[in-house]
């Protein structure tokens, strides 16, 4: 195992997931020299999980018994992980965030650590660690909630959708976060959704009446699925569609489109965009019939460039705030993923049949 990090850290013009990799691997390891191989290899994807990663399932156990254990205690503190080697707080002192994605420009302060020796090979390689931190974006995962981790994880280690930008929807926070395939943010701002709390189906009409919800679960976007005549008009093609699965199992359709631009509406929903500070964003831009509400400017800037909308990307809406406990459920995707696949290829056949009738018009 070390002789393949030291190969590692040879590599010229290692790109900046590489560099990643290496620093984190060689930090998990730093101070338990004295340690038994297993009990290293332990400690370091303990150590890992604190840092938003998974321990492989096979030794999942003896993590969490090594976690519990207060012989092991010292090493997992962030403090004892580096000063257990003599690094001192020095090694991780400023913009940690800043350090984990660019190390080359970081000015390290404090003492140097020395390179690391006798590290384990037998129970967990070097290959399944790396395994475990690629496509992991550490500044990404720290701006999101418990829930938005849940699916940007969920999202990094099934890759439903590889080579494709997805979507993360925190309803409590109203923020909305586009994220790219190598699971980096693209960029995240304040949302409009629906104007009723709860993971109810949408039972909005057209005209008033019904349950205006923006259920939680996972959504399918499209551009020609699902197209109304008039949003073409309404939305100046400024829009899109999400076909999903709720966390209450229906079966669901919500706009994703530029602020409504209805008269005095519009007014009222831009002016809930740009509000800072709210005390109570969810109910603050909880103002549509249940689409997702964005400026016009971001989907010139941020959603046109980075998606086609042709079914084969996503959307993963969280859960509101249960107002009988104040908590937020938990987000499980991994429960409904599995009722994604048919909605997806269905939208995907629409999609390639209506792209089709577009392009002959545009010819004609």
């Amino acid at each position: 195992m070390m002789n393949m990090m030291k190969e590692q850290s040879e590599k010229e013009n290692k790109t900046e997931t590489e560099k990643n990799i290496n620093f984190l691997v060689e930090f998990v390891f730093r101070g338990t020299e004295e340690l038994s191989e297993t009990e290293r290899e332990l400690i370091a994807f303990a150590r890992l999980e604190k840092m938003g990663f998974r321990a492989p399932k096979e030794i999942k156990k003896e993590v969490r018994e090594i976690k519990k254990s207060g012989k092991f205690g010292k090493y997992l503190l962030w403090g004892g992980m580096g000063l257990a080697a003599g690094v001192g707080m020095g090694y991780l002192a400023g913009n940690d965030a800043e350090l984990f994605s660019k190390p080359e420009e970081k000015k390290i302060t404090g003492v140097q650590p020395e390179p690391i020796t006798g590290t384990p090979k037998k129970t967990a390689t070097y290959q399944e660690a790396v395994k475990s931190m690629e496509r992991f974006d550490r500044i990404t995962y720290e701006k999101l909630s418990a829930n938005g981790r849940r699916a940007y994880e969920f999202h990094r280690e099934k890759d439903p959708t590889p080579k494709k930008t997805y979507f993360i929807l925190d309803k409590t926070r109203t923020i909305l976060y586009e994220i790219s395939p190598e699971n980096k943010l693209i960029f995240a701002s304040s949302v409009i959704i629906g104007s009723a709390l709860g993971e109810a189906e949408n039972t909005f009409v057209e005209g008033g009446g019904g349950i205006e919800t923006t259920p939680s679960g996972i959504y399918v976007i499209s551009k020609y699925a699902g197209l109304d005549q008039k949003d073409i008009v309404l939305y100046e093609e400024e829009q899109f569609y999400v076909f999903g699965i709720s966390i209450a199992g229906d079966k669901t359709q919500l706009g994703f489109h530029q602020t409504y631009p209805g008269s005095g509406e519009f007014e009222k929903r831009t002016a809930a965009l740009n509000q800072k500070n709210t005390v109570n964003p969810r109910r603050t831009r909880g103002l549509s019939d249940g689409c997702v509400n964005w400026p016009k400017e971001y989907f010139g800037k941020y959603v046109f460039p980075n998606i086609r909308g042709d079914g084969s990307e996503l959307m993963y809406i969280l859960p509101d705030t249960d107002p009988t406990t104040g908590k937020e459920p938990a987000f499980e995707p991994e429960k409904i993923i599995g009722r994604i696949g048919p909605i997806m290829k269905e939208v995907q056949e629409i999609e390639k049949e209506e792209r089709n009738k577009v392009d002959k018009q545009a010819i004609l």
